[in-house]
């Protein structure tokens, strides 16, 4: 058994046999403390029969305190990385200052924000675990002090007992504490050097915010004012020289290398990510290449299916941002380049031949726009640019529309008609932010024109993105396992539309939510609606809002759609592999439906805010009251549930009741639906299939009996009709063989014979049309054998 083990166990056996010098030992660590002091008193002596457990159990705190100062790793991590971070803060400092300066885009400010938060956040967290560190330390050192203490008290009683050896083990033991102790104090002193040195980064980077967001607020305050002089001013020529573009690259590549050195093994992960995809994709590939080309669905994605490597990298690149936390400018501009040619790969074999060149202007634009956020910081370059890229970019769009007018006669007009409008648009944002930047109404120009720029660059990711999880939908449903589901196999274009439809209203939300944040309208909107929607009404004790109602019907809804998902899945993979009665199947279909709709009411009361005891007791009462009145709805609902389990009449079956005969459609929670042999759908309750007398044909067997009465001259041998008469019904296609035929002579009359001829057809719903067929065939026979009918 281990020390630690031990050791306790022997000091609480020799505890009893001491009074004041009693040893309270901190349960869970091998912590002694002398009880005195835990009490609050003066710290007192070890006794000295008790002094080599103690000091054993001792020596075990101080190796506890030493392993503690050992696994500092995450200081050591934080005094390595601090250099880097301090040389990254001080560049972004002064290229933050140069961009304010120069009246910057909401658009870059705004990623200047987000960058500045994500700086914060990583220091708050270093803050906190150097704080944890000091806190662990502090507790460390209270305890050496109380040891100390305690243990020169023990030396005093040891020298005056005499016992040398007793005396020199206490030395030793007290001469561990104090390093201990001298270690702890260092590791303090240097725990709370290295968080004075992080908070003082901290407070640069909340001036760093600050700045940003005034010159945000001050954005958005000069939206429609004049806040530069025009272009053709000679004060904006002036400011073009080199100096501040040879600092603002000086900056931005010195800010680049402190975030490698900080985080060099993002570039690893990102490495790993692209590997990881690149293989996956192709594996697909080769699982996928040899049906490709009988396969229609996977003709449509054969262009990234072909394409692993150029995939791979569109979607590694798409998780940049999770991999490249707090990423420099610079660096976003190099990762926006290398993602072009990927991008370009994927989606030209996608896009129509009269987009192509729409896409490639696009991807011109954003390597223009990359280099214009580095050059950002610099005077009238970044303008100039701008207001001729708004420029080309109106250009384009002309061109773009003249092409639509010549496809219009052989492409769909409503497609053409949406390409149009948005040709329109585009068109008229380039030109009025060309205008106003040309004017000296940049912040209305760099709203426009980065809203628009912004909005076509994410248009083409998400499309590409699409495109590329279609193909893994469409794969996916033709490999293992998803291709051995019965849905999968018998509805695979359902499925797959499907999923493009809620891929496609994902990538609109998101597209959407984009463009209003580019507009600086996002948060007034979202904020409006959650004031609309939290909005109460009071009616006594009762209070909704709007966002309770919805949320109510969303979740009601919500349960429609389990419930249709979870039939579904049942029909087409559940019952056909099981053996089940007939019917059963239906039972169980409208059970569950009924469950589910019951759990997701009471879900979406609960979500209204009501208590759900107090609902409850609500609706027993109401249940009674309102269950006078609607005696019979109650029956017929009763009736259904007994339809249900007991299953004396089923969907499927032939029924007669009274007048009414028909094929049973549907049974209902209250009324079940008949199809009569006309076509008509007869509305039929539920306590009147169970309460009244009903003929059910096809209860047992799924078959209907017909019987035909034939009436024949005197003359011919009643064994020479019956026979004819089986004959003929046993040759009919829709008449059952098991049982046979069977033909009965009933009657004679005076100059007839009266003959029943009785069979079975499985053709229940259309009895009549083959009782009709079998009557006909029958004349034809007696005609053809010279027997005359009567």
């Amino acid at each position: 058994m281990h020390a630690k083990a031990i050791l306790p166990v022997v000091a609480f056996s020799l505890l009893p046999s001491f009074g004041a010098a009693e040893i309270t030992i901190k349960p869970g660590t091998s912590e002694t403390r002398p009880a005195a002091e835990a009490a609050g008193g003066a710290a007192a002596a070890v006794p000295l029969a008790e002094i080599p457990a103690q000091a054993d159990l001792t020596a075990i705190s101080l190796r506890d305190i030493e392993s503690t100062l050992a696994a500092g790793t995450a200081i050591a991590a934080i005094e390595n990385e601090l250099p880097a971070l301090s040389r990254e803060i001080d560049a972004r400092f002064r290229e933050n200052a140069r961009i304010v300066a120069q009246r910057a885009s909401l658009q870059l400010l705004d990623r200047l924000e987000r960058s500045w938060r994500r700086l914060r956040d990583t220091v708050l967290e270093w803050n906190e675990q150097l704080q944890e560190r000091a806190r662990r330390l502090d507790r460390d050192r209270e305890r050496l002090t109380a040891l100390d203490a305690t243990w020169k008290e023990s030396l005093r009683l040891a020298r005056e007992s005499g016992d040398a050896e007793l005396a020199r083990r206490v030395e030793s033991l007290l001469s561990g504490i104090a390093r201990a102790r001298a270690a702890v104090d260092k590791q303090r002193a240097h725990a709370l050097r290295l968080h004075s040195r992080v908070t003082a980064q901290d407070l640069r980077i909340t001036e760093a915010l600050k700045v940003v967001r005034q010159a945000r607020e001050d954005t958005l305050g000069r939206i429609f004012s004049r806040d530069s002089p025009p272009v053709w001013d000679p004060r904006v020529l002036d400011g073009t020289g080199t100096v501040d573009s040879q600092e603002s690259w000086q900056a931005q590549v010195a800010t680049l290398e402190s975030y490698l050195a900080r985080r060099p093994g993002r570039f690893v992960l990102h490495a790993g990510l692209f590997a990881v995809l690149a293989a996956a994709l192709f594996w697909v590939r080769r699982r996928s290449v040899l049906s490709a080309v009988s396969d229609p669905a996977l003709q449509r994605v054969s262009g990234v299916l072909m394409t692993p490597v150029a995939t791979a990298l569109v979607l590694s690149f798409l998780g940049a941002a999770w991999i490249y936390p707090q990423a420099p400018r610079l660096l976003w501009a190099i990762i926006g380049a290398a993602a072009l040619i990927p991008t370009i790969i994927v989606l030209r074999p996608i896009v129509e031949e009269r987009l192509r060149g729409l896409l490639y202007a696009i991807v011109a634009f954003f390597l223009i726009d990359q280099g214009r956020a580095v050059a950002a910081s610099m005077q009238a370059i970044p303008r100039l640019v701008f207001i001729a890229e708004m420029i080309a970019g109106a250009l384009l769009m002309i061109v773009f529309l003249g092409r639509l007018r010549r496809a219009e006669a052989t492409s769909a007009r409503r497609r053409i008609r949406r390409h149009r409008i948005g040709a329109v648009v585009a068109c008229a944002v380039f030109t009025a932010a060309a205008a106003a930047s040309a004017a000296g109404y940049m912040a209305l120009g760099n709203l426009l024109g980065n809203t628009v720029l912004g909005a076509a660059y994410l248009g083409v990711v998400l499309y590409a993105v699409v495109q590329i999880l279609d193909a893994v939908v469409i794969v996916a449903l033709r490999s293992r396992p998803l291709n051995l589901l019965g849905m999968v196999q018998r509805h695979p274009e359902l499925l797959w539309r499907r999923a493009r439809y809620l891929m496609m209203t994902a990538a609109g939300v998101l597209w959407s939510l984009f463009v209003l944040g580019r507009l600086a309208i996002r948060e007034p909107i979202l904020e409006g609606l959650r004031s609309v929607l939290a909005a109460e009404l009071h009616a006594g004790s009762i209070s909704l809002s709007l966002g309770d109602v919805i949320a109510f019907a969303v979740v009601v809804w919500g349960s429609f759609m389990v419930s249709r998902l979870v039939r579904f899945f049942l029909d087409e993979d559940i019952y056909p592999r099981a053996h089940m009665q007939r019917g059963l199947y239906y039972a169980i279909s409208r059970t569950l439906h009924y469950l589910i709709l019951v759990a997701g009411f009471f879900f979406a009361v609960a979500v209204l805010g009501f208590d759900m005891t107090k609902f409850t007791i609500l609706a027993g009462a109401f249940t009674v009251g309102v269950g006078f009145g609607l005696q019979n709805i109650f029956n017929n609902f009763v009736s259904g549930l007994i339809l249900l389990f007991e299953r004396p009449v089923q969907v499927g079956d032939m029924i007669q009741i009274e007048d009414t005969s028909g094929i049973v459609e549907r049974i209902g929670i209250r009324a079940s639906v008949v199809r009569a042999a006309t076509g008509s759908e007869i509305i039929v309750p539920n306590g009147k299939l169970i309460s009244e007398r009903l003929i059910n044909w096809t209860l047992s067997a799924h078959r209907r009996g017909l019987e035909l009465p034939v009436a024949v001259a005197h003359g011919a041998s009643p064994k020479r009709v019956i026979a004819i008469l089986e004959r003929v019904a046993a040759a009919h296609a829709r008449i059952q063989k098991d049982p046979p035929p069977e033909v009965l002579f009933t009657k004679l009359g005076p100059d007839w014979m009266g003959f029943e001829l009785r069979a079975y057809t499985d053709h229940v719903e259309d009895w009549m049309r083959v009782r009709s067929e079998l009557a006909v065939a029958v004349s034809e026979a007696l005609e053809a054998e010279k027997i005359a009918m009567k």
